[in-house]
């Protein structure tokens, strides 16, 4: 994933804010998503060629007082900015599917796998699709 300095960027590099100070969404997601204890959904107006969504669930639970948290929508526009969208509670979204290192990272973070499947079991989740690969020269 390429969320940072690409050629339609950098012409924006002499900005007065540092470049530093961007937001970088191939680790900075995850960031948020574990510093609010919520899920942050990643969507591209580039569509699914270019950058295709994702759900960043936090490594660590959700706070008690409300433990059904509505995922963060970070919405990135035509390579160059970010928006967040706030959708209305009443509104039913088929949230796209968790970051696939997320499992494992979980595992090496010794978690109890029986929290990773129940903690975000509200959420209508889309399932990632299996990719077959074909070899014609293995049989």
């Amino acid at each position: 994933m390429e969320y940072e300095i690409t050629s339609e960027t950098e012409q924006h590099a002499m900005s007065p804010c540092p470049l530093a100070y961007w937001l970088d969404g191939g680790t900075d997601l995850q960031l948020a998503a574990d510093t609010f204890a919520t899920p942050v959904a990643f969507y591209s107006s580039r569509g699914v060629v270019e950058h295709s969504s994702i759900l960043y669930l936090p490594f660590r639970q959700p706070l008690r007082e409300n433990p059904q948290h509505r995922p963060l929508i970070m919405h990135y526009r035509n390579n160059i900015h970010w928006d967040t969208i706030v959708v209305k509670p009443s509104i039913k979204i088929e949230w796209p599917p968790v970051m696939s290192r997320h499992a494992k990272v979980w595992q090496d973070l010794q978690l109890p796998m029986a929290s990773y499947k129940t903690i975000w079991r509200y959420l209508h989740i889309k399932k990632q699709a299996l990719k077959i690969e074909y070899h014609p020269d293995i049989l």
